[in-house]
């Protein structure tokens, strides 16, 4: 197989990382400024291993064009970017050169499938899901022998997969093969974007309880308004799809939700708390365009949402006293 991964943050390497292991010739895609470190390879830890004896992905070539693409007959090119680095004007020339790869789309919004189908045919794309952690390490109170980028697996939780078979079923040999549990799957769009609606309300009250569960647990209101936000994410989707939201998301309670924040820190092997902050923190562009989609899905249907409304405008609060404080 040859593969192209598309951005060298965590998730690029930790996919490309995997993929090199499972047999793969990978090459990488990134912005020009980052080319001469991506180059020289990455170090990656298994956070079960702990942060020390890291082992490396060195791409076999760094591109950082779409004229670098000629002639290079990919089989599969992974997207590994938010949603808000997808929606750039870069895509479009990027795609045209593309020739017979199928491109594996991770950015997991709404309205990504939609953006994508503007270039490329529907029989040439699939979509993943990501299932695994992967970040920049060390998170504020961890040491490491060197920098690079820590992973973790849940337990039986595949990295899944959806498109056409002659491309994928290689794909999720191959990654299965390096270490990452995969599998393909006919529902990854419904389960990216039911999974999608009940994480981003809660990343969103999280942030504004100063990403702390217990501050989460301890006000009620935060509490009721995330069960509301959730509420509403859901029948965003429902509309969206014209599915139905699965069985477990139709039991949740603030209840459930606040023993949910509990389990949190005693599963992970790292702190998740810490872990969060950083990660949306970093991609909190992407978080604030997920509650866009889904006001604008719910307008289309004549939907109040009063819930996603107060959310977002406390991000708009605490965007504007981070723009005074700088």
């Amino acid at each position: 197989m040859k593969a192209l991964i598309v951005g060298a943050g965590s998730v690029g390497q930790l996919y490309g990382f995997c993929l090199a292991n499972g047999g793969a010739e990978v090459d990488v895609y990134v912005r020009p400024k980052y080319a001469e470190d991506a180059a020289q390879g990455f170090a990656l830890f298994d956070r079960k291993r702990g942060l020390s004896n890291p082992e490396r992905f060195v791409p076999d070539a760094v591109l950082t064009s779409p004229d670098d693409l000629a002639g290079n007959d990919y089989d599969v090119v992974i997207l590994c970017i938010p949603s808000t680095g997808l929606r750039g004007d870069w895509f479009e020339p990027f795609a045209s050169a593309l020739g017979e790869a199928t491109l594996v789309s991770l950015s997991p919004a709404l309205k990504d499938r939609e953006f994508v189908g503007q270039f490329l045919p529907s029989e040439s794309v699939g979509w993943g899901l990501i299932t695994s952690v992967s970040y920049p390490a060390p998170l504020p109170g961890e040491e490491v022998s060197e920098p690079g980028t820590a992973y973790w697996f849940p337990p039986m939780a595949p990295a899944i997969f959806q498109g056409p078979p002659e491309s994928i079923d290689p794909l999720v040999s191959v990654l299965s093969k390096g270490g990452m549990a995969s599998k393909r799957t006919s529902d990854v769009t419904e389960k990216s974007s039911f999974g999608s609606a009940v994480l981003m309300p809660s990343i969103a009250v999280m942030e504004l309880k100063g990403w702390s569960f217990a501050a989460m647990r301890a006000d009620r209101a935060a509490m009721k308004l995330l069960h509301a936000g959730i509420q509403e994410t859901l029948e965003s989707v429902e509309h969206a799809l014209g599915a139905t939201r699965p069985f477990p998301t139709r039991m949740l309670s603030p209840m459930i939700l606040s023993g949910g924040t509990r389990m949190a820190n005693m599963v992970s092997p790292f702190d998740m708390e810490v872990y969060l902050q950083v990660h949306f923190t970093k991609v909190g562009d992407q978080t604030r365009l997920f509650f866009q989609d889904y006001l604008e899905q719910r307008q289309a249907h004549d939907l109040e949402s009063p819930a996603l409304s107060e959310i977002l405008e406390g991000l708009k609060t605490l965007d504007q006293a981070d723009q005074s404080d700088k």
